[in-house]
């Protein structure tokens, strides 16, 4: 068994053929290392490269020899000492996210993706802070829903508590747009079809009626 995970782990990585990989380490649910293979839920492979300093690790998910995340580290495994760019997998071997990190921060564009493969939502970061816009996708992978930072957000003052982002498109679970450049009405709904909300969008910020419903129909202001 250990020379078949030995030769899995190196048919993961090019560049893993001239380097060299420590003893597998076991980890638990938590990610805590163990030294029991029955309390694991995911094993390890760590590749030294001594001309950097870095370390290119491959998590997999010990119930099914998945890949579960791809990854270079800066000295050690810690997060502070994330760099580059990340994967992470499901089960089913589909990518599950992609993020870019400078110093274990989050830096650059950032994509998560559904199970079945299409993207969910799409977004960039600098030095930690969401910038500029952000795309959402239906589960189908049509678009669900744009939105940009608000620059004059202020998050000490509780009027502004819904104007942290500024909406400028929305489609509905039919993919007919009912928000455009701002204005329009977003509507939710619950999983066996009735409404769950409905928000009236004016220049990108709620703008009059916010009605939200029960599963059974029933409705409230907000």
């Amino acid at each position: 068994m250990t020379k078949w995970i030995f030769i899995l782990l190196i048919s993961f990585s090019a560049a893993a053929q001239d380097l060299v990989i420590t003893d597998t380490i076991f980890l638990d649910a938590d990610w805590n290392v163990t030294q029991n293979r029955a309390d694991a839920t995911y094993y390890r492979g760590v590749w030294p490269n001594s001309k950097d300093s870095t370390l290119l690790v491959h998590d997999f998910y010990l119930e099914t020899f998945t890949i579960q995340m791809i990854g270079v580290y800066k000295n050690k495994v810690k997060p502070m000492n994330q760099i580059g760019e990340f994967r992470y997998f499901y089960k089913n071997g589909n990518l599950r996210a992609v993020y870019n990190y400078k110093n274990g921060i989050m830096n650059g564009s950032s994509t998560l993706f559904y199970e079945n493969g299409n993207k969910e939502i799409v977004r960039k970061f600098k030095n930690g802070k969401l910038t500029d816009t952000l795309y959402y996708f239906s589960m189908d992978g049509n678009p669900k829903e744009i939105r940009m930072i608000n620059p004059d957000y202020d998050s000490e003052n509780s009027a502004e508590a819904e104007k942290e982002y500024k909406m400028i498109a929305f489609w509905n679970n039919n993919n007919v747009q009912t928000i455009d450049n701002g204005t329009g009405t977003k509507t939710e709904y619950y999983e066996n079809g009735n409404k769950r909300y409905s928000i009236e969008y004016l220049d990108g910020f709620p703008h009059g009626d916010w009605i939200q419903y029960n599963e059974n129909k029933k409705s409230f202001l907000r």
